[in-house]
């Protein structure tokens, strides 16, 4: 499969503070940023945990994307309504959200990676009198430094339908990712293939120890 990332607009949404901290520009990529989201994309497209579903035609998301061409704007909208999602179920973790704009094998896509932030520890210097001495100082907001997001949903834009990773439902409401408004609810059955999962999987023996297939059509529950 040939990735090919356009921009990336990275938000941070810590429900522990008032508000989100939106981006208003993309980030600026180098060769270790382009590989890290090309492996993530790639990685969420072969995850055999994904459901594929289709937006319903009253979709005010579905909607949104299509007369929205400021793709910073739409972005931003998805991180804002993402973060109220968050502020209401205290289930779902802090992280930041990598909204990119990028094509799979010449098909346009939006991809939405949750990036949740893992606890650790970084080393810290301090110089005393005529020493100097060295300790571990707790980093509460590190990213995975694997090429994985926790959770992702990948728009075909071509022809509408949603891959949904690791997306969960509990009880009517939402506890996870979902890049949507919402009003919007998600068709219940199958979705049928996009044109890049086609290619992903004629392609599938070229990739080194092939690619997984998804696990089946998923349902998606209604928002």
């Amino acid at each position: 499969m040939e990735v090919k990332i356009n921009q990336v607009v990275l938000h941070l949404l810590d429900p522990g503070a008032s508000e989100p901290v939106l981006s208003d520009r993309a980030m600026d990529m180098d060769a270790d940023l382009y590989e890290y989201y090309t492996a993530t994309l790639e990685r969420a497209f072969a995850s055999d945990e994904v459901k594929n579903c289709r937006f319903l035609p009253d979709s005010a998301f579905a909607a949104e994307m299509a007369q929205n061409q400021d793709f910073i704007d739409l972005s931003r909208r998805i991180a804002g309504v993402i973060f109220e999602q968050m502020l209401q179920y205290q289930a779902i973790p802090a992280g930041d959200l990598a909204v990119v704009d990028f094509t799979a094998d010449g098909v346009p896509f939006y991809g939405v990676l949750k990036l949740n932030y893992r606890p650790g520890y970084t080393h810290h210097t301090e110089l005393m009198g005529n020493g100097r001495f060295s300790s571990m100082v707790p980093q509460r907001t590190l990213l995975p430094g694997t090429p994985k997001a926790d959770e992702a949903a990948l728009i075909d834009r071509a022809n509408g339908t949603v891959r949904l990773d690791r997306e969960e439902v509990h009880a009517g409401r939402q506890e996870g990712l979902l890049p949507v408004h919402p009003r919007v609810r998600l068709h219940g059955g199958f979705a049928g293939e996009s044109q890049a999962e086609s290619r992903l999987r004629d392609r599938r023996d070229r990739r080194e120890g092939g690619l997984p297939r998804a696990g089946g059509a998923g349902r998606c529950a209604p928002v």
